[in-house]
């Protein structure tokens, strides 16, 4: 009974561990996303935080965003959809995927997206989120 409660104990430890490494190098990669318009360095960067034990829609937004800003927004779209199924009751997940949808020029389909963020979320403005004006990285 104790080595199985011990071996619990490892595998907790463990697992917090690859969470807190994960969430940490995200929190790095989230400050400065927006400080940067390199967004190759900043994509690979959020994409190598991800874990399957901390899956996250900040991190999906943010994956999103620097495929947009890195001249991939059809791929940035599909990122936003997917997180939006995972997590279909999360309102983030839906602002991101309407503001994506709106700089992509997608109105309708982001109408469609601001109206379910607003459904989860009524202090959600009514109107629809500007475009976002992400900086394009070096050629």
């Amino acid at each position: 009974m104790r080595a199985a409660l011990a071996a619990v104990g490892v595998a907790g430890a463990i697992a917090f561990g690859i969470t807190y490494r994960s969430q940490h190098r995200f929190d790095r990669v989230f400050n400065t996303l927006y400080q940067t318009a390199d967004w190759g360095p900043t994509l690979r960067a959020a994409r190598a935080s991800d874990s399957a034990l901390n899956p996250s829609a900040a991190r999906d937004g943010a994956i999103a965003f620097a495929l947009l800003g890195a001249g991939r927004p059809a791929e940035a779209e599909r990122v936003a959809a997917a997180s939006t199924r995972r997590e279909p009751a999360n309102a983030q997940t839906w602002d991101q995927l309407a503001r994506i949808q709106v700089s992509r020029g997608r109105l309708r389909a982001a109408r469609a997206s601001w109206a379910r963020a607003r459904r989860l979320n009524p202090h959600a403005s009514p109107a629809l989120p500007p475009r976002l004006r992400i900086r394009p990285g070096p050629a």
